[in-house]
């Protein structure tokens, strides 16, 4: 009788013990990195270049007001310069006081004589940017701004009041903060003094809304250099291998036009005539919305875990609705736009994967070493395509939020070569669109 009872309890005890290991061999997951929710498509290959916040999140204009006019750049090469001062300045004491400042004070505290601007071409999250200046504490707000403001008319040798401000009305949010350090005196020695080292600018107002600088260019043309270049793209193989979680089980098909790559779920296209690819993962698509800082700072480690960066490419716009951040790509620094191509990188998220990747797979990088020619070409003032642009009945300037000097992208389908040629750009309503003239004189030949 003792017997049997040994038996069961032995018996229960080996039941127990399969079921454990059971449990265990059902809820294992191993830890390869490859198939974590944050990594599963990104894979080692590095395709160029990482890039910091402060190389990607930077001003694309900057401007001096004085009592001789206004005088800025840009160009970010230009700006650069000015930045590697300004950053070195000491930050501390940021408040909010956006209640503090009423309607009719807004534009002086801005645009007054003795301020100087630093204009980004969309929002930018504070905590992200505190990373690139240098703030002597840690607790930083939580809200964006689209450019910094600094008031020189004030500064006291020791130190100076600067305003990171959102600018749109229904948007404003105005913080100050303080700066000290000796490379300020340096910054208005240099820049401060002497505006007229700059272009002189012009501003167009829109119904007390906002005010749009442009080079105004007083000389009444603007001297641009074209470039052409032989065509120089980037292996796609290499996308495949990073953007795919196992590049082993992807199909590669040859299609009118281009190549496409897939697996089970996604899908990479390569476009030969616009010299772009568009990477979808469906199961990354989703209804919810991030906000800005989460948007950008993922999409620059997304790009980064590639090493994506081929050449220079500025954090250019943030669609909410969209959950999408786009980078501009900038050659001797001036934007590159395409009627056809593509030349921004554009980072679709669902809630918590990609969800699509679209960007330009040729490296103007390279092409600097492949330089066919380039050449000095004259364009129209920008008080002149003001005025051409105020001519235009399909045009209602209550739109216009930007105008500047670019390089439209041209592709010769019959030889490898892309032709940078300067073109003026204009923002309207979210789009940039160019305008051309005739060589005669500079008159307006169309706008497109």
């Amino acid at each position: 009788m003792k017997l049997e009872k040994l038996k069961s309890i032995i018996l229960t005890v080996l039941v127990g013990i399969s079921l454990v290991l059971t449990y265990i061999q059902w809820t294992y997951q191993p830890g390869y990195e490859a198939y974590s929710e944050e990594n599963d498509l990104i894979q080692s290959v590095a395709i160029s270049e990482e890039k910091t916040i402060g190389e990607v999140v930077k001003p694309t204009k900057f401007l001096i007001h004085r009592n001789s006019g206004t005088f800025g750049t840009s160009n970010i090469n230009e700006i650069k310069e000015v930045l590697d001062n300004f950053t070195k300045w000491k930050f501390s004491d940021m408040s909010d006081i956006t209640v503090t400042i009423s309607d009719n004070e807004f534009f002086p505290l801005v645009h007054g004589t003795d301020n100087v601007e630093f204009i980004f071409e969309d929002s930018v999250p504070l905590n992200m940017y505190s990373k690139v200046l240098k703030f002597t504490e840690n607790h930083i707000p939580s809200g964006n701004f689209d450019r910094i403001v600094v008031d020189m008319g004030k500064f006291d040798g020791n130190q100076v009041t600067v305003y990171f401000i959102s600018y749109l009305k229904n948007e404003r949010k105005i913080y100050q903060a303080r700066a000290t350090g000796t490379d300020i005196s340096k910054f208005q020695t240099k820049y401060y003094q002497i505006p007229q080292r700059f272009p002189a600018y012009n501003y167009y107002e829109v119904e007390d809304i906002r005010r749009v600088y442009y080079p105004s260019n007083e000389n009444d043309e603007v001297r641009v250099f074209t470039y052409k270049f032989l065509s120089d793209t980037v292996d796609a193989d290499l996308f495949r291998d990073a953007l795919f979680s196992n590049p082993n089980f992807v199909k590669k098909r040859y299609v009118t036009g281009g190549e496409e790559y897939s697996d089970i779920y996604s899908l990479l296209s390569v476009d030969y005539s616009k010299s772009s690819l568009s990477f979808v993962n469906p199961i990354g698509a989703s209804d919810s919305y991030l906000q800005v800082p989460d948007a950008l700072q993922k999409s620059i480690n997304y790009i980064n875990e590639h090493a994506g960066w081929t050449d220079t490419f500025i954090y250019d716009s943030w669609s909410k609705y969209e959950n999408k951040i786009s980078f501009r790509l900038f050659h001797q620094g001036l934007p590159v736009f395409s009627e056809k191509g593509q030349t921004a990188i554009e980072v679709i998220w669902g809630s918590e994967e990609i969800y699509q990747y679209t960007r330009p797979y040729f490296d103007l990088k390279n092409h600097l070493r492949l330089e066919l020619e380039t050449e000095e070409v004259s364009l129209p003032s920008g008080d002149y395509v003001l005025q051409q642009l105020e001519k235009q009945k399909q045009i209602d300037l209550k739109d216009l939020q930007d105008l500047t000097i670019g390089y439209k992208i041209e592709y010769d389908y019959q030889n490898p070569v892309i032709s940078l040629e300067p073109t003026w750009y204009y923002l309207l309503a979210g789009s940039w669109l160019s305008i051309t003239f005739n060589e005669e004189g500079g008159d307006k030949h169309g706008l497109e």
